[in-house]
């Protein structure tokens, strides 16, 4: 009698794992990617919020004869209703958090009453910004301004 050969239907374990690693390195390396545009984005975030800060000061100064507030508390400018809230980093974890340090024409913080200058700084995440070739780098009144961190001096 004739022997058919009935044929399984189907996929080997082989092939099975073939595609579950193929699978496996274009998640990670999707992840990889996705990671760096997500502190990206918020590194932008942060440049917005900073922007609003200074834009606060500016107001600020604009009603106090070019002076800005002295210290580094900045809920002189809430109060005033130059900005509607301070804004919050956001990872919101504490430490890209935004600073800010009245000082004196000398550079040096001034602890009372009105400022001549100021010194604003934010932590980035990446190194990568192009925005960290332009600012100023060093320590103004105390404040570091070495890259991660992104500051200005009006």
């Amino acid at each position: 009698m004739f022997k058919t050969h009935t044929r399984k239907h189907g996929f080997t374990l082989i092939e099975l794992l073939v595609v579950v690693a193929i699978i496996g390195v274009l998640m990670s390396i999707t992840l990889v990617i996705l990671s760096d545009a997500r502190s990206k984005s918020r590194d932008s975030r942060r440049f917005e919020d900073f922007q609003q800060i200074k834009n606060a000061l500016e107001l600020f100064s604009a009603d106090q004869n070019g002076l800005y507030p002295s210290g580094s508390d900045l809920s002189l400018l809430v109060d005033g209703g130059y900005i509607q809230m301070l804004p919050v980093d956001p990872l919101n974890t504490g430490s890209y958090a935004y600073t800010y340090q009245g000082t004196d024409y000398s550079g040096t913080g001034c602890g009372s009453g009105l400022c001549t200058s100021y010194v604003l700084r934010v932590i980035l995440e990446s190194l990568d910004q192009e925005a960290l070739d332009v600012d100023i780098d060093g320590t103004f009144a105390d404040t570091d301004c070495n890259d991660p961190a992104f500051c200005i001096i009006p």
